[in-house]
């Protein structure tokens, strides 16, 4: 019988700007289904972009094996990721566009993407009018519907607003019953412990734990 994964690093080793090792060593297997937060009291955004890098196959790791089954979607806070003098509404194209879906299929996720943001009639006005919180709202929504595998989650994305964080929570917790798999990178015990089962530890890009998010955040908390 065939095994089933949706991620499976073996000895994967990638190198980090100035020759040093972003990752060590890391073997690990994610199954499809589980919630995962990669947990680093520091440099949490330089070992995002190593997993963005490895994970999309943008960066090759320097040794070691990777196997991904199914398709990875990256939900970000970065600039440029919204046009900003573009609406939200034309960004739900561009991006669409840029995630190579044709217009007719852009079509069809739009009032989706529209109702998930909760942006109301800001949805036609220009990004740059929008508060940070809106700008992840719209973000949020257009990557969760973008129907994804794997969604892999930077360490800024930050939800203040509580209704909607909970209503994120809900969607993420149905789409990962259903076989999605949900990696976040994190140094917030309080933000694994929101969105994540499972917990993985790693110091200065080694892997160190590997267990249920509970026994993790007792170890992190601690170092």
């Amino acid at each position: 019988m065939e095994e089933k994964f949706a991620i499976k690093l073996k000895h994967i080793c990638m190198e980090q700007k100035g020759h040093r090792q972003g990752l060590q060593n890391i073997s690990l297997t994610v199954q499809p289904g589980e919630s995962i937060a990669f947990l680093q009291k520091e440099k949490t955004q330089e070992l995002y972009n190593s997993l963005k890098k490895l994970l999309s196959h943008s960066g090759e790791p320097a040794f070691g094996i990777l196997r991904i089954n199914g398709t990875i979607k990256a939900l970000e806070n970065a600039p440029g990721f919204f046009h900003v003098n573009a609406s939200g509404r034309r960004n739900i194209y561009r991006k669409g566009a840029e995630h190579g879906l044709k217009k007719i299929e852009i079509e069809e996720l739009e009032e989706e993407i529209v109702a998930f943001a909760e942006l109301g009639d800001m949805i036609d006005e220009p990004v740059k009018t929008y508060s940070e919180e809106m700008r992840m709202q719209l973000a949020f929504a257009f990557i969760y519907c973008m129907r994804g595998s794997i969604l892999l989650m930077d360490p800024t994305i930050t939800l203040k607003e509580e209704a909607f964080q909970k209503k994120c929570q809900r969607k993420l917790e149905d789409w990962i019953q259903a076989g999605g798999t949900l990696i976040q990178v994190t140094n917030s015990a309080d933000a694994a412990n929101f969105f994540c089962k499972r917990g993985i530890i790693l110091i200065n890009g080694r892997l160190v734990e590997d267990s249920p998010i509970s026994e993790v955040l007792e170890i992190f908390q601690h170092l």
